[in-house]
């Protein structure tokens, strides 16, 4: 992975903004409202669930469309969003 990184300015590819929100929502069949709120949070109430590779841009990388892809997933398992949460926040916690 190292040579390929080299390829990218010394950064995983995978990690690099290349998709827009309308896109992420076509390829995953998730609403593009859905996305955007997950993404870039609703006002001060809604906080986002994912991290942007540039919080003050709106792309997402390929592994936010991961991190979508299984949010939507565990979705529509039965946890609500609230206990979703404290599940990402519990594991960034473990990850750092």
């Amino acid at each position: 992975m190292a040579d390929v990184a080299r390829l990218y300015g010394g950064k995983d590819p995978r990690e690099l903004s290349n998709y827009s929100i309308s896109e992420a929502a076509s390829y995953l069949s998730i609403p593009r409202s859905t996305v955007r709120a997950w993404a870039k949070g609703m006002g001060q109430t809604f906080k986002p669930v994912i991290e942007l590779p540039d919080p003050k841009g709106s792309s997402l990388s390929f592994l936010n469309l991961v991190e979508l892809h299984i949010l939507d997933s565990i979705r529509h398992l039965g946890p609500g969003l609230p206990e979703i949460r404290k599940s990402v926040q519990y594991l960034r916690r473990e990850l750092d």
